[in-house]
């Protein structure tokens, strides 16, 4: 209960830009960054061992990608892990790495911003913590692996139906196998929920007809997954699931807003 009183009182205090209209994510082609844009990662690496200590890391891009700043350094834990409280474990150990390193522009975290039950993930803590100990100009954005699930969660087009978070888990993941197939087959409207197409750095809404068609073609190769609580409007999207076929990996990125930026900021970035 303290803690998520002390989530609820810090989110008051974040400067974040809603997307009062999801229509602001169509982004504008070719997003550049000026020279002097950095990029900064962090992450705690704990070892299935215990032979071995747990690593804090913080690492430096410019903006062309290349490494400028690498420290690594053995991390005291004290507190356990408990889901949607990611925070109070790992910011500890993170934050000195980050106040005497060099202060990027937009630091990306391993864990949610917005994309949270109290819509208070680590980016959004983190991101405040910097902000309150010197470091304002820091944008943090939530970087994830695996969707979150909590209760309220739906997709951004999809807040009215009565359904359990888990249920949009499955819902996303059909959508990614059947867009990963290239959409042949038929698929319910509000399994494909808020998509915006990102095709050829060429930004268009993706709109789906009344009946969606045996495929759609053509299948697009990049496109974001939007969510949304409960507690918010449809048009307020928290956090979005971006999928992109080819390259390394097809696994989706789910992306949210920390501090100190808009989802369409947190999605340009990443």
């Amino acid at each position: 209960k303290l803690w998520s009183k002390t989530q609820a009182d810090m989110k008051r205090r974040l400067k974040i830009t809603l997307n009062s209209d999801h229509l602001q994510l169509i982004l504008p082609p070719a997003p550049s960054f000026p020279s002097d844009t950095t990029f900064g990662g962090c992450d705690l690496t704990e070892p299935t061992t215990a032979a071995i200590p747990p690593v804090s890391s913080y690492c430096v891009l410019n903006s062309e990608l290349e490494v400028v700043h690498e420290l690594h350094e053995e991390a005291v834990i004290t507190q356990p892990y408990i889901p949607s409280y990611l925070s109070f474990r790992e910011a500890p150990p993170l934050l000195p790495l980050l106040l005497t390193g060099p202060e990027p522009t937009y630091l990306l975290t391993d864990g949610n911003g917005l994309l949270h039950p109290r819509e208070f993930g680590f980016a959004c803590h983190l991101g405040l913590l910097l902000e309150e100990s010197g470091r304002g100009a820091v944008v943090t954005i939530g970087c994830s692996k695996n969707l979150h699930v909590f209760e309220g969660l739906r997709t951004a087009k999809d807040q009215e139906r009565d359904v359990d978070a888990r249920t949009i888990k499955d819902v996303f993941k059909e959508f990614q196998q059947w867009w990963m197939k290239g959409g042949g087959g038929l698929i319910d409207e509000y399994k494909i929920g808020d998509v915006v197409v990102l095709d050829n750095l060429n930004y268009d809404e993706y709109t789906l007809p009344e009946s969606p068609p045996e495929s759609l073609a053509p299948i697009p190769s990049s496109v974001l997954y939007l969510f949304g609580p409960t507690s918010s409007p449809s048009s307020n999207p928290i956090g979005a699931s971006y999928l992109k076929k080819g390259g390394e990996s097809a696994n989706p990125i789910f992306v949210s807003v920390g501090n100190r930026c808009s989802l369409t900021t947190a999605i340009h970035c990443v």
